[in-house]
């Protein structure tokens, strides 16, 4: 048996240890007591259960203050399901469908299945970019746009209020179908979020999907999806299995007429906690090292030299003067350091044809580079075994701006801590070889889901996206800490 730990950072999957075992146990014998074996062997239809479609019902009137028809509210096979449908209903092959530049992975999938024509809209700071959208609208006649408004997948942007009006507005004056994707609304660790176009006045056209397994589980496969009569009777009509189970509907409903509230609060605590500990990592693991300073600036120093006429076309003496430097440094442990390093002149042993003092024959030296400015040199009058007791004083940083190398001490990463959701999205550097990085991830046992999985355009983007609910605070370090290392070679 393999017993090697997985990092498991992709999916939506919440914290296994915020699933209500035992309270889904009492609510099964509670809802099966009542309802009885007349009810279990009968199809759900194409809406689901009434009791499950009840509690969608409520839980947006809660959150929303908006009162919702459970007439209007059709239970699903996840939410997956409810994407399938409506994409079936409202992009035949060829249609032009809209979506964010940057989208869930399993939307790209359907509708490249369904040989959609995409266009992907910007997304910035404050979600989906309206002015983009209304440029484009210009060019293009989708027959719907698809938006995940809230705790954005794969970014975690949230929609501005502002955008929120002006989407509105763009949807009535261009008769656009809007499907508004909400699945990790009810996790945000802030703030709420602004209320959702589904609801709101002159919002007609569109369509809203959620889900009960991203706040229980993906296991039971509940999401649902909430329209008005005209369209939730086309999105139906492309449904043939008969309804979505009955008896795990019927169950988890008799759980979230009690506990929805509370078991949301415990979910979120949980995954906001996790967030924490998975920022930190990035921030932890991401700082520079010394054999990371030591292998990547020796090469910016080469080119470096170089650019500036410092390596001639016969020979790289003044190169292996830097790396005599490097190695100087690398050997007091302060690659990197602010400090300067006061090195023996006996330390440092001249390759054939570089001499330590500048003699004639010499391509390069030592006292090249301090007549440059670049070092220190302090002759040394005393003898002993190992002849003068000159010095060479050199400042790393000194000598990186004075080759013009980039002295930054930058992260590998770069990161905005997502306001809600499960996914945080982390920026690599743009050299990385991301085919490398992802076959020595996956040799190491770290999964997590490539930049190019979200990208409309199917570019390999320098982005991985972490999916932080279902792994352990452990295994969300020295997962964290593997990827840094994999970056770090895949360069």
């Amino acid at each position: 048996m393999n017993n090697e730990r997985i990092y498991n950072f992709t999916g939506g999957m919440p914290d296994p240890d915020t699933f209500p075992t035992q309270g889904l146990i009492d609510a099964t014998a509670r809802a099966l007591t009542r309802l009885g074996g007349h009810r279990m062997v009968q199809y759900p239809g194409d809406k689901g259960a009434m009791e499950l479609r009840q509690v969608a019902a409520k839980r947006f009137e809660e959150a929303y203050g908006v009162e919702i028809d459970p007439n209007d509210v059709a239970i699903t096979n996840g939410s997956m399901q409810a994407l399938d449908l409506i994409f079936r209903a409202f992009a035949e092959s060829g249609d032009t469908v809209f979506t964010e530049h940057l989208t869930y992975m399993g939307t790209l999938g359907i509708l490249r299945h369904r040989r959609s024509n995409l266009v992907g809209i910007p997304v910035d700071e404050d979600g989906l970019d309206t002015d983009a959208l209304e440029s484009l609208l210009r060019r293009h006649s989708p027959t719907i746009l698809n938006i995940v408004p809230v705790n954005q997948n794969p970014t975690g942007r949230n929609l501005s209020e502002s955008r929120k009006q002006r989407l509105l507005e763009l949807s009535n004056a261009r008769d656009l179908l809007i499907l508004e994707d909400e699945c990790y609304a009810d996790i945000h660790f802030g703030a709420p979020p602004p209320k959702p176009l589904y609801g709101r006045a002159n919002a007609g056209n569109v369509i809203y999907v959620g889900t009960f397994s991203k706040i229980v589980a993906p296991g039971l496969r509940l999401g649902y999806v909430i329209a008005p009569s005209r369209l939730m009777t086309r999105i139906l009509a492309e449904r043939w299995d008969n309804g979505t189970s009955a008896f795990a509907s019927v169950i988890l409903a008799e759980y979230l007429n009690d506990h929805l509230w509370e078991h949301v609060k415990k979910l979120t605590e949980s995954v906001r906690a996790k967030r924490d500990t998975l920022t930190a990592a990035l921030e932890k693991h991401g700082k520079p090292d010394v054999q990371e300073l030591h292998g990547i600036t020796t090469i910016q120093y080469l080119h470096a030299l170089q650019d500036n006429g410092w390596v001639d076309e016969v020979g790289k003496n003044h190169a292996n003067v830097l790396i005599w430097l490097i190695l100087a440094f690398d050997k007091r442990n302060m690659v990197g350091s602010d400090q300067e390093v006061e090195v023996p002149a006996h330390e440092l042993h001249a390759p054939t044809g570089a001499g330590l003092y500048g003699d004639k024959k010499s391509k390069g030296s030592l006292r090249t580079l301090a007549e440059a400015g670049l070092i220190l040199y302090e002759p040394g009058n005393a003898k002993g075994k190992h002849g003068t007791s000159a010095r060479y004083q050199i400042s790393w940083r000194s000598i990186l701006s004075g080759i013009n190398c980039n002295t930054t001490n930058d992260s590998l990463f770069q990161c905005n801590p997502p306001d809600g959701g499960m996914f945080s999205w982390v920026k690599i550097p743009d050299d990385t070889n991301m085919q490398t990085l992802m076959a020595t991830l996956q040799r190491r046992n770290v999964i997590c889901t490539p930049g190019r999985a979200f990208d409309v355009r199917d570019r390999d983007i320098p982005y991985v996206r972490f999916s932080f609910g279902y792994p352990t605070h452990d295994e969300i370090d020295e997962g964290i800490a593997i990827f840094a290392d994999a970056v770090r070679h895949a360069r």
